[in-house]
């Protein structure tokens, strides 16, 4: 429980607190645009997702991977703006731009008092630069 509290930086706990209700999250969509060289990584969202919701993702993969391998904690999601959260700088920080072609996994879950909801996945190509 401490440990998902970290990841979010919440402060940890001596005692575990009650179980926390886990609402289903607003996020339905990764989506990656590319122009003029720049790459945007945001989800798309039908929802504020709840504050502490986990961001979790791979370093990119070849564009036939089916399934992500390597999550690593990014930190968690900021409010949305007009429908979406960018997650361009979390993901970029920590593995680069990705490359044309390759496949980007990402996944978010609810952490709501050190408890985690079910991550849902996330995955999208590259494209080409307009």
């Amino acid at each position: 429980m401490n440990c998902a509290l970290l990841a979010i930086g919440a402060p940890t706990v001596t005692a575990p607190p009650a179980k926390s209700l886990l609402s289903p999250l607003p996020i339905d969509a990764l989506e990656i645009t590319s122009a003029n060289g720049a790459i945007a990584l945001k989800l798309h969202t039908t929802g504020a997702p709840p504050d502490g919701t986990m961001l979790r993702a791979c370093p990119p993969q070849n564009s036939g991977c089916r399934r992500g391998v390597g999550y690593r904690v990014l930190g968690k999601l900021d409010s949305p703006q007009n429908g979406y959260v960018d997650i361009t700088s979390a993901y970029t920080g920590r593995f680069g731009a990705p490359a044309v072609g390759q496949r980007v996994f990402v996944s978010v879950n609810a952490c709501v008092n050190g408890y985690e909801g079910i991550p849902l996945v996330f995955s999208a190509r590259v494209p080409a630069g307009a």
